[in-house]
């Protein structure tokens, strides 16, 4: 480049004419130069071969006599070129440190298959940036726009230069002539860069050595399949302290996004509770043990010895449970060791391949179902549980796995190894198949006590006695909730024998939602009002938008944005959004809360979500607005309440409802629906909601309206009734009500001349709600009967539509969305 200088601290290795590397000569050389290097320093290896043969106008030098063989000549230089890069990278990459490939973007060597299976293989990450942006002048100082690409695995470099693009606000000159021998050099302003680029990967690095807590792992683990293209000798050097190293992907979730997540920057994780928590982890998994550590082997044996094995690799992640709580006292801090799945490699170092997962968790659905039952159930106990570190009470299954342990975790006997590996005796979490080896044994214990699964509902298991139900347990991963009579306790006592299970206690908060109950007698009735609870959660999310907007917000009554005038509303979609970059974690967070315990925010976040890869200055917005409604409405809960005279009597009534071309950015109506059980003297218990964008555009209300119906009843009505008739052990009646008398009038015919012309699975819809309404029910089943309601008392309003804000609060008020102050007196 232009710039000679290099970064503080840091040395630069060079390389003189007489050294080619192209030739095996000279990729030793460079091999040894990087040997040379300490083993805790930072490796940084950038590479700018001759990009001459892949020129645009090499298409047209081609048809020059001769020229063609010239051009040949240099792309198999170019292919040596990349081959010799593509060896030293693996060794940098494994040394923990980072590589970067450069060319022009229009170069047509980026095509070639040794440069796409190299950036495959090495796991980079292309970046493109114009020269313009980077101060690329011609000799008049007119703005040259040649772009480059860069294929790197640094984060820190595609950070700083994914923004570098041209404004378009200026005129370029063009990249020919005696200016295109010009644009070869960097920019000082490039060269700057990429050496600020290298200072922050390093400090980062060097931060990262005592304690790593990365979100993913290298994908190269398997070691002992390059061992002898490496050299043997260093073989230990490629397995760091910290047993991985970063990419540049988006953060994980992890355990239903109300635990917060470590990043590597995060100074929290310096912090000495890290570190126990670490220590603690380890010293569980070593005890059951998870991996056999008697038995350490060099990977280059286990590969030998056992041909059909898998191999990968152990981190850490750590996070701070129940972080949304503002009393630092019940913070948890958890580390969970967890296997790299995305990395498993067999023994001859190719991607291991696994079937299909099989394990479906419950919903949270089940458990409302679930809740109700329970209020309506005379000496019902409830209870949650969650089983202790669950997956790695399985034994491990299928080809034989071997684990590599980060250096800092490997026992002082291992010093002298230089590619240790431990069997998997263990499921344990990131392994593909570990959830369900975990099920499948939870699954042989249940079914050992007589329980068995409720037919469409995985991970929902009852137990009968006599014909009756003494047990209902619901699964969520490693989280049980049970609702039975007394009789469950000494079934309890016996699976606890056989799975590790903390006590079971009362109901409390599960999944990150508070469950607050309470049960009176009212005229005789034995009453149980519950709260969903998520206030602390919606406060961390309000901080987190603080935080990330600098904004300030102020209390709105809905969470809709007003309409604005058609012209503003155009610049405002044309104008890129300043929180695109947090557009994801933002709206999913808010998502969860919603699908939780929040259906007031259903219809914004469902519509804001269809905008996270086109974020404007308008979804700003609209987000805003939404947050600015949450710091009004922190003390909303949703409630519920069903009396034990209600168990007999109780039904199901469905909200369908859809608002015709109702998104402003589609022609796409909006499905919405409310799903709740009804008692009598006004009770209702919700059990579901949603709100999406439908997948056609509907002609017509009616279409509109026929659509969400059906979708309601297939998605939501009759999986809940049957469940519901499962528990109760009794046809549990249900009822759609619709407010649109053209489609009944449709459904009730069981066709539309008006309708004749939607697609096929519109009609099927058609012809599906009309059996269903109009057949006589099996034994055992209740009915669904089609219900004409009135369009002001319909609970789907609030999921499909932007209302007014008397609406809003009606319709809020209806649903049981209460203020706790409200609800309490």
């Amino acid at each position: 480049g232009q710039q000679a200088s290099h970064s503080r601290g840091c040395e630069v290795i060079r390389l003189t004419e007489e050294i080619n590397m192209a030739s095996e000569g000279g990729f030793l050389w460079a091999e040894a130069q990087i040997a040379k290097v300490p083993k805790t320093t930072y490796l940084f290896m950038w590479s700018a071969i001759p990009c001459t043969p892949g020129s645009p106008w090499q298409r047209i030098n081609r048809l020059k006599p001769g020229v063609a063989e010239s051009i040949d000549a240099q792309i198999l230089v170019t292919k040596k070129l990349v081959n010799n890069f593509c060896r030293l990278a693996r060794t940098v990459l494994m040394r923990g440190g980072d590589v970067a490939f450069e060319w022009p973007a229009q170069c047509s060597l980026w095509d070639l298959p040794e440069v796409t299976s190299m950036i495959t293989e090495l796991s980079l990450n292309k970046v493109r940036l114009d020269g313009c942006a980077v101060g690329l002048r011609s000799t008049k100082g007119i703005p040259i726009m040649k772009p480059w690409s860069i294929a790197t695995s640094s984060p820190k470099i595609f950070e700083h230069f994914e923004p570098l693009r041209c404004p378009k606000d200026h005129a370029h000159c063009p990249c020919a002539g005696g200016e295109t021998k010009r644009t070869e050099l960097y920019t000082d302003e490039m060269v700057k860069l990429i050496h600020k680029s290298v200072d922050e990967e390093a400090r980062d690095r060097r931060a990262n050595i005592s304690m790593a807590v990365m979100d993913k792992v290298a994908v190269d683990d398997h070691l002992e399949a390059h061992l002898s293209e490496y050299g043997g000798p260093d073989a230990e050097s490629y397995l760091p302290a910290d047993g991985h190293r970063p990419k540049i992907m988006d953060a994980p979730l992890w355990c239903c996004m109300v635990t917060k997540t470590l990043s590597p920057k995060d100074p929290l994780r310096h912090d000495p509770r890290a570190k126990v928590a670490i220590d603690k982890e380890l010293g569980d998994l070593r005890s059951v043990p998870t991996w056999d550590e008697e038995n350490v082997m060099e990977g280059a044996k286990a590969a030998a010895d056992f041909p059909d094995a898998h191999f990968a690799r152990l981190f850490a992640i750590l996070g701070i449970k129940h972080y949304e709580e503002a009393d630092e006292s019940l913070h948890s801090w958890r580390a969970r060791c967890v296997l790299s799945g995305d990395a498993i490699k067999t023994a001859t170092g190719d991607w291991a391949m696994f079937n299909e997962l099989g394990s479906v968790p419950a919903n949270m659905t089940a458990c409302r179902c679930l809740l109700a039952a329970y209020c309506m159930t005379e000496d019902a106990l409830l209870l949650q549980s969650d089983c202790i570190k669950a997956y790695v009470q399985a034994e491990m299954k299928g080809p034989p796995t071997f684990v590599r342990l980060p250096r800092a975790w490997w026992p002082e006997s291992w010093k002298d190894m230089k590619d240790p590996v431990c069997r998997l005796l263990r499921a344990i979490y990131g392994h593909p198949q570990s959830g369900d080896i975990w099920a499948d044994k939870l699954t042989a214990e249940l079914q050992k006590e007589g329980f068995e699964v409720i037919e469409a509902w995985p991970s929902v298991f009852k137990c009968l006695k006599d014909g009756k139900l003494v047990a209902l347990f619901i699964v969520y991963v490693d989280d049980l909730v049970m609702m039975g009579t007394p009789a469950m306790k000494p079934i309890l006592e016996r699976l606890r024998k056989v799975i590790q299970m903390e006590e079971p206690h009362d109901m409390g908060k599960y999944l990150g939602c508070t469950h607050h109950m309470s049960t009176r007698t009212i005229l005789g009735e034995l009453v149980t009002h519950v709260k969903f609870d998520m206030r602390q959660y919606f406060r961390s999310a309000l901080e987190q938008y603080r935080t990330l907007s600098g904004k300030s917000v102020s209390i709105v009554a809905t969470p809709h944005a007003p309409r604005i005038d058609p012209k503003d509303m155009n610049s405002l979609i044309e104008t890129p959004g300043e929180l695109a970059p947090h557009a994801a974690s933002l709206l999913m967070k808010l998502m969860y809360g919603t699908r939780m315990a929040f259906p007031a925010l259903a219809v914004v976040i469902s519509r804001l979500a269809s905008q996270v890869t086109k974020w404007t200055a308008d979804s700003d917005r609209r987000l805003h607005r939404v947050y600015c409604y949450l710091s009004g409405a922190l003390d909303q809960v949703l409630t519920g309440e069903l009396a034990t005279s209600d168990r007999e009597v109780a039904r199901i009534q469905a909200w369908p409802d859809a608002d015709l071309n109702g998104c402003h950015l589609t022609t796409k109506s909006t499905s919405g629906f409310f799903l709740n059980i009804v008692g009598s003297n006004g009770r209702i218990f919700p059990l579901g909601w949603g709100s999406k964008k439908q997948g056609a555009t509907a002609q017509h209300t009616a279409e509109a309206e026929l659509i969400s119906l059906a979708s309601c009843l297939r998605s939501e009505l009759i999986p809940v009734q049957s469940l519901m008739q499962e528990i109760l052990q009794r046809p549990v009646e249900a009822e759609l009500l619709e407010d649109n008398a053209a489609t009944i009038i449709a459904v009730n015919r069981g066709y539309s001349l008006a309708m004749r012309h939607v697609r096929r699975t519109q009609r099927t819809s058609l012809g599906l709600i009309h059996d269903m309404i109009t057949e006589e029910p099996e034994e055992g089943q209740g009915r669904i009967r089609l219900i004409k309601a009135s369009t002001a008392d319909h609970l789907g309003d609030a999921f499909t539509k932007e209302l007014d804000p008397r609406a809003f609060k009606d319709a809020m008020t209806a649903i049981g969305m209460r203020t706790m102050s409200e609800d309490t007196a």
